[in-house]
């Protein structure tokens, strides 16, 4: 086993509350900040009163790159994440534990502002995967149910959509 999969494993054995943590620590690591991007970005800050305009511009830029490091960014998103995905779930009723192990998930923040996710489940029955969008300003909720018939003949195929005001369930029976 070289060293990539020792990591995957490791995150693989994670406890799901863990995992946003882990991401912060990982994330400069596996991706570390070039020193050539940071002389590219131009910024302007206001001079504060009292202070010459080169101390304040200094100061102000060095408070400004503190908020905006990669770290706070994952954390930040990754917190906005598990609220979305805990309150997805609450919609739904669908409590995380029946659902198998995590096997992906993904997050977009649109112009809006809005964040839209994507989570993925694998049990011994099948896969989930739970969707949130955006439209006319309204949160949308999918659920999917994908398994295999008791007889291995046919793909059974399950979506809950929810809206604010209503939701409906439908199913389908895929042969193979």
């Amino acid at each position: 086993m070289d060293e990539r999969d020792a990591l995957h494993h490791l995150v693989d054995r994670a406890p799901k509350e863990s995992l946003a943590e882990l991401l912060a620590l990982l994330f400069p690591i596996v991706y570390p900040p070039d020193p050539s991007d940071v002389s590219q970005i131009v910024t302007f800050f206001p001079t504060e009163p009292g202070t010459t305009m080169l101390e304040s511009s200094r100061e102000a830029e060095f408070e400004t790159r503190q908020r905006l490091t990669p770290e706070a960014d994952v954390k930040s998103v990754a917190s906005r994440m598990q609220e979305a995905l805990d309150r997805a779930l609450d919609r739904l009723r669908v409590r995380p534990e029946t659902l198998g192990r995590p096997v992906g998930e993904s997050a977009l923040t649109t112009a809006d502002g809005f964040l839209e996710l994507r989570c993925d489940w694998q049990s011994e029955t099948g896969r989930h995967r739970l969707g949130t969008f955006y439209l006319e300003q309204q949160e949308i909720a999918t659920f999917e149910r994908v398994q295999m018939s008791e007889t291995g003949a046919e793909l059974l195929y399950t979506v809950r959509v929810l809206t604010p005001q209503s939701e409906a369930e439908r199913g389908l029976s895929i042969p193979l």
